[in-house]
């Protein structure tokens, strides 16, 4: 919802479709939600931006590596950060998922 605040031309766009499909009943069906593309689209890119969980789950090395010149020794447990792989330097863009 943030994210939908801080981009009220998005907000326009996805409020735009719900109304459009939703019309006069006032409330989304199941079947509604595949036809709801930006939306979905707008929870893929904000599921990308804001992860649930920050790193993912840890992983131990099978054997000795070099990850941009930093030696990673075998048995060593990792993390991978999902939040900084998810991060764009410019901005969230829901078109990306919705082509």
């Amino acid at each position: 919802m943030t994210a939908l605040m801080k981009n009220p031309r998005v907000m326009k766009r996805a409020q735009k479709e719900v109304r459009t499909l939703v019309g006069e009943k006032c409330f989304v069906d199941e079947d509604d939600i595949q036809k709801l593309t930006y939306m979905k689209a707008l929870v893929k890119e904000s599921m990308r931006l804001y992860p649930a969980s920050p790193l993912l789950i840890p992983r131990e090395t099978l054997q000795k590596c070099n990850i941009d010149g930093y030696e990673i020794p075998t048995k060593t447990v990792v993390f991978a950060n999902a939040w900084a792989i998810g991060r764009d330097p410019e901005s969230g863009k829901p078109r990306r998922v919705h082509a």
